[in-house]
Parts: C-alpha cells; sequence; structure tokens
C-alpha cells in the first residue's frame, strides 16, 4: 500500500539524507545531491500540464518555508483555475475533436479572443454579472452583429 501522508520529513532527516528525491507529501520534494540539497514543488497546471518548480536551497529555504511555499503556490494556482481565460482553454481542449481541423486554425476562438478575453479574461467565471458580460458586447452588438452573436454563443458554450 502507497503510503499518502502528507508532512513526512523533519528536520533531522533533512540533515541526514543521502542522495536521491525525498516527499514530504502534496507535491514537495527534497532532492538531495552530494552536498546539494534543494526544493522543488510538482504540480499540475489548470490545463493538465505537469509542471516542477524549485522552491530554493536548502538551509537558506526551510523545512517549514517550504512547506508555506508549497501551500502558498496551491492556493494561488485555484484562485487561477477560475479565471475565464483558463476556462475557455480547457473548455477548447477538452472538445478539440468536435472542431474543424482540431481547432489549430484558431477561427473558433477568434470571436473570444478578441473582443471577450480582454475586458473578461481576468475575472472569476462565479462573479460573472449579466452586466459585465453586456459591457463586453456593446461595442460590438450593432456594427458586427454576426461577431458579437458568436461570441456569445461560445461563451454560453464555455460557461455551460
Amino acid at each position: 500500500m502507497v503510503d499518502i501522508s502528507v508532512d513526512r520529513l523533519s528536520k533531522t532527516k533533512c540533515k541526514r539524507f543521502g542522495d536521491g528525491k525525498h516527499s514530504d507529501g502534496r507535491g514537495l520534494y527534497f532532492f538531495v545531491h552530494g552536498t546539494s540539497k534543494t526544493w522543488s514543488l510538482r504540480y499540475t497546471e489548470p490545463d493538465g500540464r505537469r509542471r516542477e518548480r524549485s522552491l530554493g536551497v536548502y538551509p537558506e529555504v526551510s523545512l517549514e518555508m517550504a512547506r508555506q511555499l508549497r501551500d502558498g503556490t496551491r492556493h494561488k494556482k485555484t484562485a487561477r483555475s477560475h479565471m475565464l481565460r483558463s476556462w475557455v482553454g480547457r473548455w477548447l481542449k477538452a472538445n478539440r475533436h468536435d472542431r474543424k481541423d482540431a481547432g489549430r486554425s484558431g477561427r473558433w476562438l477568434s470571436p473570444l479572443r478578441v473582443h471577450v478575453l480582454p475586458k473578461l479574461g481576468q475575472m472569476d467565471v462565479r462573479d460573472l454579472t449579466f452586466d459585465q458580460i453586456k459591457d463586453a458586447f456593446t461595442p460590438i452588438w450593432r456594427t458586427k452583429t454576426s461577431v458579437a452573436a458568436k461570441g456569445l454563443d461560445r461563451l454560453g458554450m464555455v460557461m455551460r
């Protein structure tokens, strides 16, 4: 059975570890290679890509500091995953098989990329209001009616 506990390392263990990769849990790793000792964080982006980020060198970055950095990074990633821009990216990736040319031509995304994401892309989808969406489409509603209709339709697909 795999041990999935958290905070498995201690100050004493960090001083005595030999060469290798040692897990503290929730993506925090302590790497030892000769006299070099470093902290690393493995995480998954909202779009599904796996990443690894260095948190610093031991003992300048203590075990407690590495844990705080790990926990702070996790909260920041969660907040970023609710931005409209990341929702559009995840929806497009999940529904790529339905798009012509697997969505690579960018024509499906164009109304959102040009008219919606510059105004609403950094906003949390949980906080979007009707008025904010209306304000994003008002400048093009009468002049570029078909583009506005496509953009609104595609925004609705992403938000469902």
